[in-house]
């Protein structure tokens, strides 16, 4: 299902960046939302595919991450798709998560 959202992506309604934009101020707790930071890898920049195969592989436990694994799962695919397209287009506008 989470790959036909990808390769289908719909116009975000409302709801979903309003979804999308709260779940991604989480993110930015840890991963500075202007890219910079040395700690923790930038998210800013990546597109909405890389989030998404980023956090399977969280999920997945293929990536090491013991508190990514913990966010990964805790996201279901619709909410992991709504926070990858907001993150994407943000990024793309130039703007901040």
């Amino acid at each position: 299902m989470l790959s036909a959202i990808l390769f289908f992506p719909e116009s975000s309604a409302p709801a979903d960046v309003s979804q999308g934009a709260q779940i991604a101020a989480t993110c930015a707790s840890c991963h500075d939302p202007t890219g910079g930071g040395q700690a923790i890898p930038p998210i800013a920049a990546l597109d909405e595919q890389a989030i998404v195969k980023a956090m399977l592989a969280f999920r997945a436990s293929e990536s090491p991450s013991l508190v990514m694994h913990a966010v990964a799962l805790s996201l279901s695919d619709d909410e992991l798709a709504a926070t990858a397209r907001y993150l994407a287009n943000r990024a793309n506008a130039g703007r901040q998560p």
